[in-house]
C-alpha cells in the first residue's frame, strides 16, 4: 500500500501543478506523459519486487492511478476556490480544472506498469534463485 500511496503522490503532484499554471493564465502546462509513464513503470518494478509476485505490482500500478485522480481532482477543486476568490473564474477554467486524463491514464499507464511489474517480478525471483 506505501507504494501505490508513494507513486500515486508522484502521479498526482503533476496534476496539480499543471492545474495551478493553468488557471492562473500565464503560460499553458507542458505535457507530463513521459514522467508519468516513468512513474506507472517503476511503480509496477517496486510493487512487485516488494511482494515478489507480478499481479503485486499491477494493483500498484491501478491503486496509484486511482490515487493520483484523487489527488488532481481535490488540487483542481482547490484551484477553482482560489479562482473564485480572486475574481477570475469562467467556465472553461473550472472545466480545465475538472477534465483529469483517467481513461488515459489507465490506458497508458497500466501496460507500461504491467511490462515494469513483469521486470519486477523477474528480478525478485531471480535474486531467489541466485
Amino acid at each position: 500500500m506505501r507504494v501505490a500511496v508513494v507513486f500515486g503522490v508522484l502521479l498526482g503532484l503533476p496534476l496539480v501543478s499543471d492545474n495551478m499554471v493553468a488557471m492562473s493564465g500565464l503560460v499553458t502546462p507542458a505535457s507530463r506523459t513521459g514522467f508519468g509513464l516513468a512513474v506507472c513503470f517503476l511503480a509496477g518494478i517496486v510493487g512487485a519486487s516488494r511482494g515478489r509476485e507480478f499481479y503485486q505490482g499491477i494493483l500498484a500500478v491501478l491503486a496509484a492511478i486511482l490515487i493520483a485522480k484523487l489527488i488532481g481532482l481535490a488540487g483542481g477543486l482547490f484551484a477553482i476556490r482560489a479562482a473564485s476568490l480572486t475574481g477570475t473564474i469562467s467556465p472553461s477554467l473550472v472545466r480545465e480544472a475538472t477534465d483529469l486524463p483517467l481513461v488515459g491514464m489507465v490506458l497508458l499507464g497500466l501496460p507500461v506498469g504491467t511490462v515494469g511489474a513483469g521486470v519486477g517480478a523477474w528480478l525478485s525471483h531471480r535474486r531467489v534463485v541466485a
